[in-house]
């Protein structure tokens, strides 16, 4: 695969090679998912899809589109929604028997309200294992949405988009749809002008939301899961991946005895409501995900304003202090899981280079990600050296992470700018060192989301990272992908590629620029 990168003949070999497993083995279905192939919608009077968007200039599977058209002529039907629901039990089952499965997507609050009305016409059909039901842009909020009686049939639902929220607070009507996968956006850019803090509760209580669910992502900065939310998870013995914000700061303000009153990360959003006895949740949410079995992939947003949101007055100083650490402690036995895959930190602030101790005998986690922020002029030089250290440890110590990746988002001033050129040096100049000195690491890749001001910075550290590899028979590392803070047009990306390529990279070291 690496060599596919840089060879036309390798690519050409492996695209071959791969492209004929998968045929070969019928793995189309998995790699042509509906979202790989443009929601392509069909009724149920044309068996014939359209073409597919397939073998892009750069895609290493290479399969004619006569093939993937004759598998989804015999084997997946894409019905359009209006016209499934007016279908009785007869057509379906003449769907059911010529293939072996059907995808029907639903958009917005009315086509699903009007899909559950009539589910009667299908009844015998609408679990069935063959039908694939998504449910896309239902909005919780209040003057679109309508819960559901007592009588409302349950569904079970592949995956689900929700967004809004509402002052009920209400997320018990999942129970009817029973999903696989649950994405929600509660106050995004789509939501009302008012903001509500929901009650998450019933996502990860398996009696309401059921046990079919495998992955649940909560997303953006405008709202927070409160930690009593979570003590139950580990009773969800499906669920591989969780993405959610917590409210750390606050969380450490109260353990400190400071009375906030409202959301002090962002003011517009609900405070810490259900939360009775921190140090109590906080160390349940822990256990209950450190035992999640099944969980592989965690994800969690802290804060986007950097430690300005704990700034205090001296007096609580030390409170502050000491709160942080029973935090960080929780932090520090979530590396120690022996489940976790992928472990993923937004904006994580208040811990410190002993939290990552565990990752010396983790043996489980492959991927970390940690996004340092330092936004609002308040990245001190104590805060950086902080940073630093925790880079430095993870670098220099041989732990058993194959995939790292590191995002510096800057805040405005130079002041911020240096720290992040600080930090891009530490992280070269380490890896330098380890390549001269032939010392081992396990670290197969590294990502750097950088600003695009820092792009000669590192052009440079890479330059001297391919010369330090002259004197030694392998990188320290084989990848090397930078992508940015801020969307940069096709062009620029392409000029800075073609700026890599005239370095003369030794012994495969493969580098790459993404969007």
């Amino acid at each position: 695969m690496e060599y596919s990168l840089v060879s036309k003949k390798w690519n050409k070999y492996i695209s071959k090679l791969i492209s004929n497993s998968i045929v070969d083995n019928n793995l189309i279905e998995f790699w042509f998912t509906p979202e790989r192939s443009k929601k392509l919608l069909i009724t149920f009077k044309k068996y014939k899809p359209i073409s597919l968007e397939i073998n892009k200039e750069y895609s290493i599977i290479k399969i004619e589109k006569k093939t993937i058209a004759d598998y989804f002529n015999k084997k997946v039907l894409m019905i359009n929604p209006l016209d499934f629901i007016n279908c009785n039990k007869r057509q379906i089952d003449r769907f059911k028997f010529k293939f072996n499965k059907i995808i029907i997507e639903l958009f917005g609050n009315e086509i699903v309200y009007k899909y559950i009305n009539r589910s009667s016409n299908f009844e015998n059909c609408i679990n069935d294992n063959k039908i694939e039901l998504n449910i896309k842009y239902f909005s919780l909020d209040e003057n679109e949405f309508i819960n559901f009686g007592k009588d409302t049939k349950s569904i079970n639902v592949n995956e689900i988009q929700l967004f809004g929220a509402n002052e009920l607070q209400n997320l018990d009507f999942i129970r009817y749809f029973q999903p696989k996968h649950l994405l929600y956006d509660p106050n995004g850019c789509y939501s009302q002008d008012s903001y509500f803090h929901m009650d998450y509760s019933p996502l990860f209580n398996p009696e309401i939301i059921g046990e079919r669910i495998e992955s649940i992502k909560i997303t953006g900065y405008s709202d927070h899961v409160e930690p009593y939310c979570l003590k139950n998870m580990n009773q969800l013995k499906n669920l591989h991946t969780l993405s959610i914000p917590i409210l750390c700061h606050d969380l450490i303000k109260h353990l400190s005895g400071i009375d906030l009153g409202e959301n002090g990360c962002d003011y517009h959003y609900g405070p810490l409501e259900k939360t009775k006895n921190i140090k109590e949740d906080w160390e349940q949410m822990i256990q209950s995900i450190v035992t999640c079995k099944s969980l592989k992939n965690l994800t969690s947003n802290f804060c986007s304003d950097g430690e300005f949101c704990l700034k205090c007055d001296d007096e609580y100083s030390n409170k502050i202090l000491n709160s942080k650490i029973q935090l960080s402690n929780g932090i520090k036995k979530l590396l120690k899981s022996d489940y976790l895959y992928y472990l993923k930190f937004d904006d994580i602030d208040f811990v410190e280079e002993s939290t990552f101790s565990p990752l010396l005998e983790n043996f489980s986690l492959k991927v970390l990600v940690l996004k340092f922020r330092c936004l609002n002029h308040m990245m001190h030089t104590e805060t950086y050296l902080n940073h630093s250290k925790i880079i430095k440890f993870i670098l220099s110590n041989k732990l058993n992470i194959n995939h790292l990746k590191i995002s510096l988002v800057d805040g405005f001033g130079s002041e911020n700018t240096q720290f992040d050129s600080n930090l891009i040096s530490i992280i070269f100049n380490t890896l330098i060192y380890q390549q001269i000195n032939n010392m081992k690491t396990n670290l197969y890749s590294i990502g750097l989301v950088i600003q695009k001001e820092q792009f000669d910075q590192v052009l440079n550290y890479i330059k001297l990272l391919s010369d330090s590899s002259i004197k030694t028979t392998n990188p320290i590392i084989k990848e090397l992908y930078l992508s940015f803070n801020y969307p940069i047009d096709v062009d620029h990306i392409n000029s800075l590629k073609n700026r890599i390529k005239n370095i003369d990279c030794k012994k495969g070291l493969v580098i790459n620029i993404i969007k």
